[in-house]
């Protein structure tokens, strides 16, 4: 269908691409990818909530990665916000 969201590579993301949750939701927008792209290990992203918070979000909770958007599980925890 080509409608449907390209699928990409986490090497993709770009600062400001949407961040949303399984049900589509906006959290927010991204700020920061966190990893190693020469030992390609993705640690995660870090984005900037509506309220200006920022959220850091563990690669095991990054479920797709679509061209413009990346969707994530679960709500944000205080946990995971801040330096982490």
């Amino acid at each position: 269908m080509a409608d449907e969201p390209q699928q990409v590579s986490w090497f993709m993301l770009q600062r400001d691409w949407e961040v949303v949750d399984e049900s589509g939701s906006t959290l927010g927008r991204l700020t920061e990818v966190l990893g190693d792209e020469e030992r390609d290990i993705f640690d995660g992203i870090r984005y900037r909530a509506a309220d200006g918070s920022e959220v850091e979000v563990h690669a095991s909770r990054v479920k797709e990665i679509d061209e413009g958007r990346v969707v994530v599980s679960g709500e944000a925890e205080s946990g995971e916000t801040g330096e982490g």
